[in-house]
């Protein structure tokens, strides 16, 4: 039902964006302690003059063992993130930067751990770089907190915490 409820949010944003015809569509990849993540993400009009929402969805792939001995596995789990985010030109069109906060929540791999979901936050600042027209390249680092850990892998890592890093492209219409 969380997820149902993720993706009619996710489909409502995009629809609303395309029918101001203003509208971020991004491709990324992402650093946090054990995990890559690769995802797409939606970033709204400018409301109240120079402030946005952002809509991420991320697989993640995980690194760990179950059992000592064992071969390290990849475990793969789904993030969302919806995010607000303040932008300022600092070379105009050329060269943006900004920063982002908001909640997240983990749709939990049952393998890594009992627990389905996990709730937390973000923050983190980036540089946009224009490339050619409606095309940008992007940098970030930040940081990530959801307290959650994967009790069913050997040592019981954590997840979803710590820095992040991340790089993309984004293409605005």
């Amino acid at each position: 039902m969380k997820k149902l409820l993720f993706i009619v949010l996710f489909v409502s944003t995009i629809s609303h964006a395309f029918a101001q015809k203003k509208i971020g569509l991004g491709i990324h990849i992402n650093q946090t302690q054990q995990t890559v993540a690769f995802g797409i993400d939606v970033t709204s009009p400018i409301i109240l003059r120079s402030f946005h929402l952002r809509l991420a969805a991320n697989q993640n792939l995980f690194e760990g063992a179950q059992a000592v001995g064992e071969k390290t596995r990849i475990f793969g789990f789904q993030e969302m993130r919806l995010g607000i985010l303040w932008r300022s030109a600092f070379i105009k069109d050329k060269l943006n930067m900004y920063s982002e906060a908001g909640a997240l929540v983990l749709f939990n791999n049952p393998k890594m751990t009992d627990s389905k979901t996990n709730f937390g936050g973000y923050g983190l600042f980036g540089i946009e770089v224009a490339l050619v027209r409606h095309t940008w390249m992007y940098f970030e680092m930040g940081g990530i907190g959801t307290g959650a850990s994967a009790g069913k892998l050997l040592n019981n890592p954590g997840f979803g915490n710590g820095l992040i890093f991340g790089a993309g492209a984004r293409f605005y219409f």
